[in-house]
């Protein structure tokens, strides 16, 4: 039986394929939870025009981000840390621990501190 798949079903097929299935397989379970449909000249017509589609808002898309990078290109842009919104000295900001400044991969606990990063982890160990 030929069926339009509604849904990704894991191990059939991706949501609009057209498949050809055993007939108990999409009675007992594809059919009755709505995951496919029977795949008529309709049905298949329909889903052929989905996908054009949504092939042609994804082209759009695209011509809209190319526009906007050609509009923003040339454009400065400032990034201020996260210490400078709350008025404090520079010097108080470099006492304070990393995490208050920037989003860091350091992590304390009352018992120890750890570094949730191997790569943030062996830059700042010493060598024995």
């Amino acid at each position: 039986m030929k069926v339009l798949l509604e849904q990704d079903v894991k191990g059939t097929g991706k949501k609009g394929e057209v498949l050809e299935v055993s007939d108990g397989y999409a009675r007992n379970f594809l059919l009755p939870r709505k995951l496919a449909t029977p795949a008529d000249a309709q049905a298949v017509n329909a889903a052929n025009i989905s996908k054009s589609a949504a092939a042609h808002r994804k082209f759009q898309q695209g011509v809209a981000a190319r526009d906007l990078a050609k509009q923003l290109e040339g454009t400065v842009v400032t990034v201020r840390p996260r210490w400078a919104k709350t008025g404090i000295s520079l010097a108080r900001a470099r006492k304070l621990p990393p995490r208050c400044w920037s989003k860091s991969s350091w992590r304390s606990t009352r018992r120890r501190s750890r570094w949730r990063t191997p790569s943030a982890r062996s830059a700042n160990t010493p060598f024995a």
